[in-house]
């Protein structure tokens, strides 16, 4: 794959930590839990590899729906580390996660955050996903 350098982090979830990896092409290059309740919801993520962003997270936040982790309306944050400072793509990434949906009866009030590579790697060093830690750490604001 030629497109396999990372561009940005983004996560998922407090409880259910996801996080997931992106190329230039907003195509999904690689899929984590952070946590053991995100490890169990990717066990039932299928034909991630190489699907958009938007695609993924889609069915990410419909898994987490049908495990009863996100009920409809509720917020759902979703945190993003740009690695390269490519304004254009961020604002392409965020525009498009802000946009994402599961079905139209299930509408989630989603939220999208920036981080830096160093809240990334705090929030790994707990073991919680970018989004749980700038929730915990909101002193942290980007």
């Amino acid at each position: 794959m030629e497109d396999s350098k990372v561009y940005a982090y983004v996560s998922l979830g407090k409880d259910s930590s996801i996080e997931f990896s992106v190329s230039e092409s907003m195509e999904v290059l690689e899929v984590q839990g952070i946590n053991q309740e995100g490890m169990e919801i990717l066990a039932n993520l299928h034909g991630w590899q190489n699907q958009d962003v938007a695609i993924v997270a889609a069915q990410i936040l419909l898994l987490l729906q049908k495990e009863g982790k996100i009920e409809e309306k509720n917020e759902v944050v979703i945190s993003t580390v740009f690695l390269d400072k490519d304004k254009n793509f961020e604002k392409n990434l965020e525009k498009k996660l802000t946009n994402v949906q599961t079905s139209s009866e299930n509408i989630l009030n989603i939220k999208t955050q920036k981080a830096t590579v160093d809240d990334r790697q705090k929030a790994k060093e707990k073991g919680v996903s970018t989004a749980a830690y700038l929730e915990t750490n909101p002193e942290k604001e980007s």
